[in-house]
């Protein structure tokens, strides 16, 4: 464990899951970036006032104490169109985050977070939370993206 650092681990989605480690202590929780489409309006509104969102939420994240690091799920399937969408523009807001405030940024696959939690690369969502609950018995775990993000984190600091 790496006491003294602050680290922050990011399941990005539109329901991204989020762990911090600071000063040897875990926090961790989700947050929905989710736009309800009003009728008669185009998908990319919804897409780009997710990004919105995102946005702002990380510029809150990062106020306050640096982070030393950041730690992301590369992931390389999507469910749709608009989850690439949605996707790849929170990862160019976090790059664009991080160099803004030079902070490093670390990546894995999520087989790779999964194996090295589960020990199985292709483990499900209830595999997960059932892993993030044996360990952190005291959490009150919100969902699976809360999970992969602490999953993610703890892969980290194994590295």
């Amino acid at each position: 464990m790496k006491p003294h650092i602050r680290i922050l681990a990011l399941d990005m989605a539109t329901t991204t899951g989020y762990a911090i480690l600071a000063n040897g202590i875990l926090s961790s929780g989700s947050q929905c970036f989710a736009k309800q489409a009003p009728t008669k309006t185009r998908a990319a509104a919804h897409v780009g006032a997710s990004h919105a969102m995102f946005n702002n939420w990380l510029t809150e994240m990062l106020r306050g104490p640096r982070y030393d690091e950041i730690v992301y799920e590369m992931a390389g399937f999507f469910k749709s169109a608009a989850a690439v969408q949605v996707c790849v523009g929170f990862r160019g807001i976090l790059l664009a985050h991080a160099a803004k405030h030079n902070i490093p940024l670390y990546s894995y696959s999520p087989s790779a977070v999964k194996k090295f939690w589960t020990g199985k690369g292709t483990a499900k969502k209830p595999d997960m939370i059932a892993k993030t609950k044996r360990e952190y018995p005291n959490l009150d775990i919100t969902d699976d993206n809360e999970c992969d993000a602490i999953a993610l984190l703890n892969l980290h600091l194994t590295q």
